[in-house]
């Protein structure tokens, strides 16, 4: 989560903080008498900004948690009857709620990381990923290795053929390269225009190397793309990895261009 000014929050002095402020509501309601029991709204607040920001997990823990604590709070407070009656609209309101904030949540994420005309991720969804993925790489001390791709000369299609038949050599290598992708941590996504990249955890400079060889052999006839690889192996940033898979397609596409 970012701040106002663009610092990141650690997860977990996140998840510290709403622990410790559900207990100091609780403990206030609790030990000063003069503190109404209607406080439990803001316990409504925490379950909601739980459901906006965190996992489904994270956000079922916190309804379970302030639904523990308002119980506390009300059944010291009230009598048993009475007390019951606050409490079953409160956790139920903040148990719709939550599922409600996550599921619009989760529809709003999802579009907004997908490429509207190939449907594959989009270049905010890649950042992302590239990111989680590298901090795992560097906390297991595994490898990462990903392919900066770009189709050559897809203005001349554009010209030639028009922005249509652009449009649907873009779509056919989107579902051609998706269906290469493997199960366990392989993402492709489009980067813009006619770049896209690809990610392969746990895969060496050799093996990279056999990836980009079947990505190519799903080109259709007449068209060719620059490929460049770059592979992590302890030393170097993310941005190293992905500046060094750039220059390498790069220096692909001006081979091409030179050997023609």
């Amino acid at each position: 989560m970012n701040l106002y000014f663009g610092a990141r929050i650690p997860e977990w002095a996140l998840h510290t903080d709403l622990v410790i402020d559900i207990s100091l509501i609780a403990a206030v309601c609790v030990v000063i008498p003069s503190v109404d029991v209607e406080f439990g709204f803001l316990f409504l607040w925490i379950v909601f900004f739980a459901a906006l920001y965190l996992s489904l997990r994270s956000f079922l823990f916190y309804w379970l948690y302030v639904s523990v604590a308002y119980a506390v709070v009300v059944f010291r407070a009230t009598a048993p009857a009475e007390a019951t009656r606050m409490w079953i609209p409160l956790v139920g309101t903040g148990l719709v709620l939550g599922f409600v904030t996550v599921g619009l949540v989760s529809m709003l994420r999802q579009s907004s990381d997908l490429d509207p005309l190939t449907k594959l991720p989009n270049r905010r969804a890649w950042d992302r990923r590239t990111e989680e993925e590298f901090e795992r790489a560097k906390r297991n001390t595994t490898i990462l290795s990903m392919v900066v791709i770009d189709i050559d000369d897809f203005k001349m299609v554009n010209d030639r053929d028009g922005h249509q038949a652009g449009d649907e050599l873009l779509c056919l290598l989107a579902d051609a390269w998706r269906q290469r992708v493997r199960g366990g941590g392989d993402f492709v996504a489009r980067l813009g225009g006619d770049e896209f990249g690809f990610l392969a955890p746990e895969t060496d400079a050799q093996e990279i190397v056999q990836v980009m060889q079947r990505l190519e052999t799903l080109m259709p006839e007449g068209v060719s793309c620059s490929f460049g690889a770059s592979s992590w192996d302890g030393m170097g940033t993310l941005a190293d990895l992905f500046r060094d898979a750039d220059e390498a397609m790069y220096r692909a596409k001006r081979q091409r261009k030179l050997a023609r």
